[in-house]
């Protein structure tokens, strides 16, 4: 009994986002880029807007939304990696699952977008190796999730203790297994995350 860990050691790292208001707009907000409008602290799109409340949007401030600034200044919250040269045979399929995802996934939380398709330097080098960013951590891992349930192979999901962004390593060429959870606490788990 001496070896038990108590409670707190599981527990996850609450999510700083420094895009994010501390307050509320005064009055109906909308974003400058992309239309979305800031209802009582919540962002929905301006679609949203007019079919649930059946009129315009009336703004009375036009501000910038923290996804909008995520994207003009390269914040991203998680990557989504496609590993492998076995997905490039279904490419478009692919590519439609992650933006149909995101799409459902938008519907339920207005800020969790895919801000860019990337390469960068080790990406270059490895023409097999895809990137996708993502404005937050629990978009990355449930698209991860939907290759992994679409298309099968190899998903690993890991998070870093210091910051909140997870990484998720999808191999379309890997044996198929079950989802790996990384070092992520039982009760993050039970949660369904």
């Amino acid at each position: 009994m001496a070896n038990l860990k108590s409670a707190h050691q599981f527990r996850e790292p609450t999510r700083f986002d420094p895009y994010r208001e501390t307050r509320k707009p005064a009055g109906l907000a909308s974003c400058k880029d992309c239309g979305a409008v800031c209802l009582r602290g919540r962002w929905i799109s301006e679609a949203e807007y007019q079919r649930h409340f059946e009129m315009k949007v009336q703004v009375q401030s036009r501000i910038t939304c923290p996804a909008c600034l995520k994207l003009k200044f390269h914040y991203a919250q998680g990557v989504v990696e496609l590993i492998g040269n076995e997905w490039l045979k279904s490419r478009a399929a692919v590519l439609n699952t992650l933006r149909r995802t995101e799409r459902i996934f938008r519907g339920r939380n207005d800020q969790s977008r895919i801000l860019w398709f990337g390469e960068d330097a080790e990406t270059r080098n490895h023409p097999a190796k895809f990137k996708v960013y993502v404005t937050q951590p629990e978009l990355a891992r449930h698209l991860g999730r939907e290759l992994h349930k679409s298309f099968k192979g190899t998903t690993h999901i890991s998070r870093s203790r210091e910051e909140p962004f997870v990484r998720v390593r999808w191999d379309a060429e890997g044996p198929t297994r079950r989802i790996g959870r990384g070092h992520l606490s039982r009760a993050f788990r039970k949660r369904g995350a």
